[in-house]
């Protein structure tokens, strides 16, 4: 692997490409960043372009410039990988020939005001998407969506979004219907993903092994209670929170192969005079369904960005917390108890029952002493506590 990072303003490459140039027969990773406004060479892209076994391409900073495009675009054309941090993507002109064997695209908060889309459609083995906006550059969308359709990316199986700009769910909705398959899908700090693009998602039920939709709000209970109990692929779901009424209501959830599950559970009952016993009957449905996901290591039932004050699942034992016994792979656990507290049987139990238990947080007690003394015995067995 190789690292070259350029800090002085000058246009002089020809170091940079003669090392490249003496390593072609053996480099297979490639970075390259500045800290100033340069930008790549023709040779020094020639030299790229030679490595008959370069896998990975990493660019950072503003180095490529409208008149290099055509240079740039032939040391892409036999890459597996290209990560692109704060990079000024070119325009495609008709100087530009041949198709790229790219499968994975990474971009980080591009500048200039191409949004890259014309580069993308000569990505035909594109399988992997990651996009982050920045304030100048959002990622086309609806154009994007258009060409998956028209099968513009047969082999694209993989997405990942970060953006804060206004999107709209029909345009996501029409990318996973032009889609042949879809593992796995993050999209992250924005409230564009609704119904409609929930619905497309159905079409790929059965192969879905990632769902990171963590912090996006139009994604309700009811979306995710439809998530569980039709998505038996999944090994990732991180979501929002789910109502204990949908759950209870609802179908069993068929998720088993679910290794990291990451949600907020509402116990509060829409009776507002619903006794304990009617809580703890749906409590202990919700340990029900949760026991059945037996291949789980991580379980976090807690959103501290949600509202705090609403009533949360309750983790002892004397209101069922031993249903959970069937989760021996559990290696973090984050709770919110509210005004409740564990005793020190429900510790030890924890302990005996997760053995693979490492990371434990939330708060559990108002006795700063118990806390202390809980602390020292589960650092003891190699677990870290915070609340």
């Amino acid at each position: 692997m190789g690292s070259l990072h350029k800090t002085k303003f000058q246009d002089d490459w020809f170091y940079w490409q003669e090392l490249v140039k003496n390593h072609q027969q053996t480099l297979e990773h490639l970075s390259v960043s500045t800290t100033a406004m340069i930008t790549l060479s023709t040779e020094f892209c020639a030299a790229i372009a030679s490595c008959e076994k370069l896998q990975s391409l990493t660019l950072r900073g503003r180095l490529v410039s409208p008149d290099e495009t055509a240079s740039f675009w032939s040391a892409c054309l036999l890459i597996n990988k290209l990560h692109l941090i704060a990079v000024s993507l070119p325009p495609w002109n008709d100087t530009l020939v041949g198709t790229s064997r790219l499968q994975e695209l990474i971009v980080d908060k591009p500048q200039g005001r191409c949004d890259g889309l014309d580069l993308l459609k000569h990505c035909p083995r594109l399988r992997c998407l990651h996009w982050q906006d920045s304030e100048s550059v959002a990622f086309p969308l609806t154009k994007f969506g258009m060409a998956a359709m028209t099968g513009a990316w047969p082999a694209l199986e993989e997405i990942e979004f970060i953006g804060y700009n206004n999107y709209k769910d029909k345009d996501l909705a029409a990318l996973f219907e032009g889609m042949n398959k879809l593992v796995r899908l993050h999209v992250k700090h924005t409230g564009w993903l609704g119904s409609l693009s929930l619905k497309s998602l159905r079409k790929h039920a059965s192969l879905i092994r990632t769902l990171d939709l963590e912090n996006c709000f139009k994604v309700d209970s009811g979306m995710i209670q439809t998530i569980l109990t039709s998505m038996p692929a999944l090994e990732l779901l991180k979501v929002g929170e789910i109502d204990c009424a949908d759950i209870v209501s609802g179908l069993p959830w068929i998720a088993f192969n679910l290794e990291v599950l990451c949600f907020s559970i509402n116990m509060q009952s829409n009776d507002e005079q619903a006794d304990d016993v009617s809580f703890e009957t749906r409590q202990r449905l919700v340990f029900e369904r949760l026991s059945a996901l037996t291949r789980l290591r991580t379980l976090h039932v807690a959103n501290p960005l949600l509202d705090t004050k609403k009533r949360t699942l309750d983790l002892r034992l004397k209101s069922g917390l031993s249903a959970l016994s069937t989760l021996t792979r559990l290696e973090s656990l984050r709770f919110n108890m509210g005004d409740r507290s564990m005793d020190k049987e429900d510790i030890n139990w924890m302990i005996e029952s997760w053995p693979r238990l490492r990371w434990f947080r939330g708060k559990f007690t108002d006795d700063p002493d118990f806390f202390y003394t809980t602390k020292q015995l589960m650092n003891s067995r190699g677990i870290m506590v915070f609340d």
